[in-house]
This record gives structure tokens, sequence and C-alpha cells, in this order.
């Protein structure tokens, strides 16, 4: 199955994700941020869920 990746993020937009995920309280919103960053710099899916302890169609979901 080919792989998805975030590829239209600004500066703006990284600078952001990298806030959220180094400060935010919610894991959750901490996990999620973590997994655009690494999609966006090309991790692949199933590597993205066994980084977060996900499956895979969560991780697609996202």
């Amino acid at each position: 199955m080919p792989n998805k990746f975030v590829s239209n993020l600004t500066e703006e937009d990284v600078t952001k994700l990298e806030q959220l995920w180094q400060t935010n309280a919610n894991f959750r919103v901490r996990n999620r941020a973590q997994s655009i960053l690494f999609s966006y710099r090309r991790v692949g899916i199933d590597e993205l869920a066994r980084i977060c302890g996900v499956g895979r169609d969560a991780v697609s979901s996202w």
C-alpha cells in the first residue's frame, strides 16, 4: 500500500506543530503533532504507527 505524506506545510505550520509537540499538556495532541511532523519529513505510515504505538488506520485518520 502506498504511503501518504503531508506535503503542504508552511514554516508557520511547522513552528506551531513543533510548539504543540513540545509543550501541549494533552498526550494525544503531542502525539498527533509529532506524527504530522514525521509525515512531513517523509516517515512512512507503518513507521509512524510503530513509533506512536497505534495501528496504521489510526495514523491514516490523523
